[in-house]
């Protein structure tokens, strides 16, 4: 069979979050309904999304709350706390805010990230 290229997802900011957090529930159901390893298709996708258990995603907000909030629902203990960052201040809804400060978010982000990329 082909050798599968892991895949490391991006959830940033609130929505990329939530429905970051929702997409890895998902993913963890299905692993556990037809079981780890398999190497057909849409099953070989827990060694591509999971290592040691653990969602190959990074958690990324411009503030705590969000990240903090996905990682005190983590029941199935998916996400790992070295693959968040999370800054200590929002935006507050100020596009023009957020955009001046993306240079900071997106350097502290790409740091996570960097680990690991192969």
């Amino acid at each position: 069979s082909p050798q599968h290229m892991p895949t490391i997802t991006l959830q940033v900011g609130q929505c990329g979050n939530q429905l970051g957090q929702e997409f890895w529930k998902l993913a963890h159901s299905a692993s556990q309904l037809h079981g780890e390893g398999h190497d057909d298709g849409p099953l070989h996708a827990h060694q591509e999304f999971f290592r040691g258990g653990k969602a190959r995603c990074l958690l990324i907000d411009t503030e705590p709350k969000v990240v903090n909030g996905v990682l005190s629902q983590d029941k199935h203990g998916l996400f790992d706390r070295a693959h968040c960052f999370a800054g200590q201040s929002g935006r507050g809804n100020n596009w023009a805010f957020g955009y001046r400060q993306l240079s900071v978010s997106a350097e502290g982000g790409a740091g996570a990230a960097r680990p690991h990329l192969p």
